[in-house]
C-alpha cells in the first residue's frame, strides 16, 4: 500500500490522534500519495488493534493549527516549487476530505 518512492516526505512535530494527545509524535507524510480501494480501506481499518486486542475505528480527530510548529521536507524544493507545494498540499487536502466523507459514510 505504500508509494514507490519512500525517500520524500514531509515531517512535522505534533501528538496523538487519541486522548491524551500527548505532543511526543514525529509526523511523517509521504510526497507521493497512493489509491486505495474500498475493500483495501477495510482491510486497514480492521486490522489495526488497540494495546486490548480491540479494533480501532473512527481513530481520528480533526486537523489542528500549526501552533508554530514547522514542516519539512526531506527533499530539496525547485525555485519555481510554489506550484507543485501548492499541489501537493491540495492533494493532501482532497485526500483528507475524501477519508473524512468516507468516515462519516461508515458511521451512517
Amino acid at each position: 500500500m505504500l508509494p514507490q518512492n519512500l525517500n520524500n516526505y514531509y515531517t512535522y512535530p505534533g501528538s496523538f490522534s487519541t486522548p491524551p494527545c500527548l505532543e511526543n509524535v514525529q509526523w511523517f507524510v509521504l510526497e507521493d500519495t497512493v489509491l486505495l480501494s474500498t475493500a483495501q480501506i477495510a482491510e486497514l481499518e480492521n486490522s489495526l488493534l488497540d494495546n486490548q486486542n480491540k479494533v480501532m475505528q473512527d481513530n481520528h480527530r480533526r486537523t489542528q493549527p500549526l501552533n508554530g510548529r514547522v514542516v519539512e521536507a526531506s527533499f530539496m524544493c525547485q525555485p519555481d516549487a510554489g506550484s507543485e507545494l501548492q499541489y501537493c498540499l491540495s492533494e493532501i487536502n482532497r485526500n483528507l476530505k475524501d477519508l473524512r466523507s468516507y468516515v462519516e459514510d461508515k458511521k451512517a
